[in-house]
């Protein structure tokens, strides 16, 4: 099992979140939204990538909410090394999410974070 993620890798206030939903690049994908905002600070690779989750009622109880979170947080710490530094990501979980194995989850994850590096890389 992982370790945690550190709150230098999470979102945390209300404002971070605005801003991203804002004006970030939003990646549809079944099971779940993908919004990034890729930031113009520099450091290294691993700095500055940051996750926030949100999970509504319309997910399901809390039950699957959580869990819904739990497999979100390990997709991104099993696939941080490809998106691209620094950036900030907040996945919105979607209905279909119960209905997918982990396997299937990430595979999804992975498809959206290379179009993010894609997107990154012409950017360049």
């Amino acid at each position: 099992m992982c370790k945690r993620l550190q709150a230098q890798d999470r979102l945390r206030r209300t404002s971070d979140f605005l801003a991203v939903r804002a004006s970030g690049r939003k990646i549809v994908r079944r099971p779940f939204i993908m919004q990034v905002l890729m930031s113009t600070g520099g450091g290294s690779a691993e700095a500055g990538l940051r996750l926030g989750v949100i999970a509504s009622k319309r997910v399901g109880g809390a039950v699957k909410r959580n869990r819904a979170k739990r497999l979100i947080r390990e997709c991104f710490r099993s696939c941080r090394e490809t998106l691209p530094a620094p950036c900030d990501l907040v996945v919105v979980a979607r209905p279909a999410i119960d209905r997918l194995s982990f396997k299937e989850l990430r595979g999804h994850f992975l498809e959206a974070c290379d179009t993010i590096r894609k997107e990154a890389d012409r950017a360049r």
